[in-house]
């Protein structure tokens, strides 16, 4: 059975709050709440946070201290009363609390919201099975575009074995799970460049990739890791496809994308695929 989400979304404005109003909305199921984040306030933690990631072996209690101002100072007053009130729902329903951060300034995007810390559950919110911390940006409402026929998804399994191992597995079988009871066309591609063009000559309507990204220090692009040919391709089997691609090469992309992507432990230049 797949799992229920239940969103518990949080827009950040501005770095700082005015002299009398809100810099930070919650919203959950149809309610609104404001509150006040001040990054000012927070930057010695968020600073300590960063340092600590620098290290080759964090100490633990700084992490959890930092992480924990982190979480007060984004969860005070009622946003923190919306939040406990969320968990709680969501806890009985049997679902998962979503929480989406939501923000396109570039000072509140380099905040690690990833070790927000609660200090009275002795938990890091994104190591929380009940609870998913997805980060997003703001967009304009746009109408659904109408679809003809069944919803036609281009999926892209990139397992390479010189990297860390992904559930794919349980990824494709979830999604065909999807399919068999939607009107959902799934289009398995080859983690490679010339099935990926190929593949996008089927008109798809959704991209959705499954497998490890990275990021260009020199350019700060996002990338994509695909693989080099294997013998037998098979988008249930990852196991057979050997190595990182070693060609790097841009390409258009006429449709949307979902891409469910995790960087390796630590940086390393990687052979990768480039989105232009």
């Amino acid at each position: 059975m797949l799992p229920v989400f239940d969103d518990l979304t949080i827009t950040i404005t501005a770095t700082e709050p005015p002299a009398q109003g809100a810099n930070v909305t919650v919203s959950y199921a149809n309610a609104t709440t404001t509150g006040a984040f001040s990054l000012a306030a927070t930057a010695a933690q968020v600073d300590a946070l960063k340092l600590a990631l620098q290290r080759s072996d964090p100490v633990r209690d700084d992490l959890c201290g930092a992480g924990a101002a982190l979480f007060a100072a984004l969860f005070a007053g009622p946003l923190f009363r919306t939040y406990t009130t969320a968990s709680a729902l969501t806890q009985e329903r049997g679902h998962i609390l979503r929480l989406l951060l939501n923000t396109d300034i570039p000072a509140l995007v380099a905040v690690p919201w990833e070790y927000l810390y609660d200090r009275d559950l002795a938990r890091w919110l994104a190591l929380d099975g009940r609870l998913s911390l997805v980060r997003s940006l703001p967009v304009a409402a746009r109408p659904a575009l109408p679809v003809e026929g069944a919803l036609r998804v281009l999926v892209l399994i990139s397992a390479p074995t010189d990297l860390p191992a992904l559930d794919s597995t349980r990824e494709w079988n979830n999604l065909q799970a999807v399919a068999d009871s939607a009107a959902i066309e799934l289009i398995p591609c080859a983690p490679t460049y010339e099935a990926l063009q190929a593949a996008l000559r089927q008109a798809p309507h959704v991209f959705h990739f499954v497998g490890h990204g990275a990021l260009d220090e020199a350019s700060q692009a996002g990338l994509l890791v695909f693989a080099t040919t294997p013998a037998a391709p098979s988008p249930s089997t990852p196991a057979t496809w050997p190595r990182c691609s070693a060609t790097a090469k841009a390409c258009a992309w006429p449709c949307s994308m979902l891409a469910r992507a995790r960087r390796p432990a630590r940086p390393r230049p990687l052979p990768v695929w480039r989105r232009s």
